[in-house]
């Protein structure tokens, strides 16, 4: 557990600009859908095309994300982590699975109940939005 938390906090303070990037997007991306849901009688109608672009926009920017984050540390191999011995696969595993989990998975559905909550839509009024589901709006999320 220890060796896991290490490794969890290492990758958090390397990657903690792009991590940090992606919160604020996700954010900026959140607010914006809200805006749109709150304001859908007055809104200009062209910026009712603007959420599939920027959802491609933050897909993009998770994939080119992720691959570092799951590529930077081998499981297992000869680039020793103490002098001693090379790190657990398991923990380096473990600790990957826990950051990507967490920030793009549990950060986007948390945005989108947040949304729906706002709105104040319940689970059914919140899976139809001008002809669009949510999950289309956050495709990324599946």
């Amino acid at each position: 557990m220890k060796l896991l938390l290490h490794w969890l906090r290492w990758d958090l303070r390397r990657f903690r600009w792009p991590l940090l990037a992606w919160v604020a997007l996700l954010a900026a991306f959140t607010a914006f859908v809200w805006y749109l849901n709150a304001h859908l009688l007055t809104v200009d109608r062209r910026l009712l095309d603007w959420p599939e672009g920027m959802g491609a926009v933050l897909g993009l920017m998770e994939v080119f994300i992720l691959l570092p984050i799951l590529s930077s540390d081998p499981a297992s191999g000869t680039q020793p982590f103490w002098k001693t011995r090379p790190p657990a696969g398991l923990a380096v595993a473990a600790a990957k699975s826990v950051l990507v989990l967490t920030f793009f998975l549990l950060l986007p559905l948390i945005a989108w109940w947040l949304v729906l909550k706002a709105c104040g839509f319940d689970s059914e009024q919140g899976r139809q939005w001008g002809g669009k589901t949510w999950m289309e709006f956050i495709w990324w999320a599946e």
